[in-house]
């Protein structure tokens, strides 16, 4: 059965600890406590007056690592990275998946692995090892968040199931399909998910419930399951020239 249990947004916020290990018994609570800080910090809310301006150049907007560590996203959401740096190519990314939107579809969204990695250009001088295609879903995430969407996101064997009543977990298994509701979005990432979509969300896509949206290396393998269900498959481009001379 999944796990359901309201926290509110001043006890979410407190946490500041993290644990690296995903969540078995012991763990959950704080899985949990990491999803609903999410929910209460982005729903509903402007996602540009929470994003911070990136030091010395200021074209750029980004989550910071302060924020990126109290909101528990890497550590307990395995975000990959130190900081969320928004590119240009995220805004026209958001707005292709969103004419793709059809229940019973989706998108995978796929380029050569490592594109996009991120980089903090504060002084120039640090590279973080983001994969720029799971950037972008947890920049995904966050946008239909402040849209109050209803959103399922896998974690590994886990998905968290976002929605105006609150926020519930559930495992990936083909029974919990169900549980997600028409209209619905699903996210997944062949790095922290599944190399396919899992169980969960294939179902809720067949059954018209459900449009997915995954990220993936450039193998036809892992987003095959595009054919069955008339989905897109999208291609991120590589940092052009002139962001590469902006971010140093």
């Amino acid at each position: 059965m999944p796990i359901h249990h309201s926290i509110c947004p001043s006890t979410a916020a407190r946490s500041d600890t993290f644990s690296p290990v995903l969540p078995e018994a012991e763990s959950g609570q704080k899985f949990l406590e990491a999803a609903y800080c999410l929910y209460y910090t982005f729903w509903g809310k402007n996602l540009d007056e929470i994003l911070q301006p990136v030091p010395d150049n200021g074209n750029f907007k980004h989550l910071t690592q302060t924020q990126i560590t109290s909101l528990g996203m890497k550590e307990r959401l395995l975000y990959p990275g130190e900081v969320l740096l928004v590119r240009e190519v995220y805004h026209v990314l958001y707005q292709d998946i969103r004419s793709y939107e059809k229940s019973g579809s989706g998108v995978a969204l796929t380029g050569q692995p490592g594109i996009g990695k991120c980089f903090l250009p504060h002084n120039i001088t640090t590279q973080l090892l983001n994969p720029g295609k799971t950037c972008f879903l947890y920049y995904l995430l966050l946008r239909l968040l402040q849209e109050q969407r209803t959103v399922a996101f896998q974690v590994r064997d886990k998905f968290i199931l976002f929605q105006p009543t609150g926020v519930q977990i559930y495992d990936v298994n083909s029974d919990f399909g169900y549980f997600i509701p028409e209209g619905a979005w699903a996210l997944t990432d062949s790095c922290t998910g599944s190399t396919i979509p899992c169980s969960a969300f294939l179902v809720a896509c067949k059954a018209g419930r459900a449009c997915i949206v995954q990220t993936t290396p450039p193998s036809r393998d892992m987003w095959r399951w595009c054919e069955k269900r008339s989905a897109h498959v999208c291609w991120m481009d590589v940092f052009p020239l002139d962001e590469l001379i902006a971010l140093g």
